[in-house]
């Protein structure tokens, strides 16, 4: 879920932040996190981040806190401007989301090809909902595996989950 919390990378080596508007990459994010009321988890946090382009929030995912480093799932380069994002309903979004694939593929799921981005199951982990995530996944027949998440044009993007789903008959 977005916020209005915004911070600039001012220093990064890859998938590494060490510094966010020229401070502390941690001691920063603590900072905003807190302005909004909130905790952050550490070592493997709930928020992430997001790059927005054209209006788009393209996920940036926290793999994990280390000291002052925040780990990401993908490349940030200095200067990029992340808005912070809090977790959401994780669980009812997904639920939400296969029952209107189910729905849209004739009213139930034969089968699903799936492809879940890591970032979702870090954020299960650290909100210690990766059994019911599971079992989320489970009340479909699906197959696949965890990726590092998925390219829009150049950007890749973080938390999501994509398939191909094959409908049944009503």
């Amino acid at each position: 879920m977005p916020t209005e919390e915004k911070t600039i990378v001012t220093g990064c080596s890859g998938r590494v932040i060490h510094e966010l508007d020229g401070r502390p990459a941690t001691t920063r994010l603590r900072e905003l996190v807190r302005r909004l009321g909130e905790t952050l988890v550490e070592p493997r946090p709930a928020h992430s981040f997001a790059r927005y382009v054209d209006g788009v929030p393209y996920v940036r995912s926290i793999h994990v806190i280390d000291g002052e480093q925040l780990h990401l799932a993908c490349a940030v380069e200095p200067g990029h401007v992340l808005r912070v994002m809090r977790p959401g309903d994780l669980i009812g979004t997904t639920k939400r989301d296969l029952a209107l694939v189910a729905e849209k593929v004739g009213g139930s799921i034969s089968a699903l090809l799936a492809f879940s981005c890591l970032g979702r199951h870090w954020e299960a982990q650290s909100r210690h909902l990766d059994a019911e995530l599971a079992r989320t996944y489970a009340a479909y027949s699906m197959v696949g595996f965890q990726s590092f998440g998925e390219q829009s044009g150049m950007l890749l993007v973080n938390h999501t989950l994509t398939g191909l789903a094959i409908g049944g008959a009503r």
